[in-house]
């Protein structure tokens, strides 16, 4: 979805790379005033930035995505702050409460760390080999502040990976509305960016509710209500997919800012009425959340 995140696996790394996986930010700052060169890439085409912003110890290789969304096997950075499939799976939220006792990262030290890489010429867009630019690994940590400092250095927040996956979906992802908001304000115009399935960051947070659970999220994108009636590859605009796993609270709040009932989709040709109809289900127990 947004990095690969074990080099250890298929990489050669460089010393900056090998320093950031073990911590040492100090040592780090320090191969690069001796003059480590900052643009090196591993054969996965990362840098040592795309490292920097992401929190390496909660990293594994995962199917996160629902299959309504994509069939392929994609990866993804795991931090206590991934609440996106918390809401459906118990195990996967029990999993990342557990690994809070172990997560020794240092917000301050980390984006120390990244403004100085910056400073010494990181290129704040480098693609991977699936695409994905910094910015997109850093959302996954849910530090505002290192969002913002890629952001003023010129990360290009709609670039999108090899599954034309930008930030803001990533954002959308986590469940992360603070995030949302962020993006938006830098860049209201995200909100049209669709992945290769012609999915919004809204159709996202659609397929991704679970009892309400990206209520918040998808308020923070309908502040720009005008990108609601986009359709999918499969003619599926965000309102129709809201209709699968909304309550009506939302599906009320959709049709007070305008969404379109007499939508059709290109694979059914249903009218969102007919397809309400058809598809309602009715909502789940939520899950139970601890802190």
């Amino acid at each position: 979805m947004a990095c690969n995140g074990n080099p250890m696996d298929h990489a050669i790394d460089t010393a900056l790379v090998h320093a950031i996986l073990l911590g040492q930010f100090e040592k780090t700052k320090q191969l690069i005033w001796y003059g480590a060169d900052v643009s090196a890439k591993n054969e996965l085409d990362q840098t040592a930035l795309q490292y920097a912003v992401t929190d390496m110890s909660d990293i594994y290789k995962t199917k996160i995505t629902p299959s309504y969304i994509f069939q392929h096997e994609v990866y993804c950075i795991h931090t206590v702050n991934f609440g996106a499939l918390s809401a459906k799976d118990e195990d996967v939220l029990f999993e990342a409460n557990a690994l809070q006792e172990y997560k020794t990262d240092d917000n301050a030290a980390r984006l120390s760390l990244v403004q100085e890489l910056l400073s010494a010429g990181a290129d704040v867009n480098n693609r991977d080999h699936t695409g994905c630019s910094p910015i997109q690994c850093a959302i996954y940590t849910g530090d505002l502040k290192l969002v913002e400092a890629l952001i003023d250095a010129g990360a290009n927040l709609d670039n999108g990976n090899y599954y034309g996956v930008t930030a803001l979906h990533a954002a959308v992802l986590c469940r992360d509305a603070a995030m949302v908001r962020l993006l938006l304000s830098r860049k209201a115009d995200l909100v049209y960016n669709c992945d290769s399935k012609g999915n919004t960051a809204l159709h996202w947070a659609g397929l991704l509710n679970r009892n309400n659970s990206h209520a918040a999220v998808v308020e923070e994108l309908l502040k720009l209500p005008a990108h609601m009636n986009t359709k999918n590859t499969q003619g599926l605009s965000a309102f129709h997919v809201i209709i699968w796993f909304a309550d009506l609270s939302m599906v009320k709040r959709f049709m007070e800012l305008g969404a379109d009932i007499t939508e059709e989709t290109n694979s059914f040709v249903y009218s969102v009425l007919r397809f309400t109809v058809c598809y309602w289900r009715e909502p789940r127990e939520p899950v139970s959340q601890s802190t």
